[in-house]
């Protein structure tokens, strides 16, 4: 467990396997938290933060998929997609 501003986040087994999988380190996910691009609702209940980042010389978003609980804001999976016109604009 980390801590986001005064919240406490959680890691689900799925986003940490993806966390490693796809080396995708902790502050990246705690930035696209705080200082997000785009913030969208989803109708299961979870909520998207968008940021854009550089890698490898490209243009990339990083989507955290999260959900709002009373002890904290559990992170149920990020990934980095190239797609950032679908994502920032669509």
């Amino acid at each position: 467990m980390v801590h986001w501003s005064m919240h406490k986040v959680e890691f689900s087994q799925h986003a940490q396997a993806q966390m490693k999988e796809r080396g995708i380190p902790t502050h990246l996910i705690l930035t696209t938290l705080e200082y997000p691009d785009k913030t969208a609702s989803q109708t299961n209940g979870t909520k998207r933060r968008i940021k854009r980042f550089k890698r490898n010389g490209k243009d990339y978003v990083l989507v955290v998929v999260y959900r709002e609980l009373a002890a904290a804001t559990r992170v149920v999976t990020i990934f980095f997609t190239s797609k950032v016109r679908k994502y920032l604009i669509g």
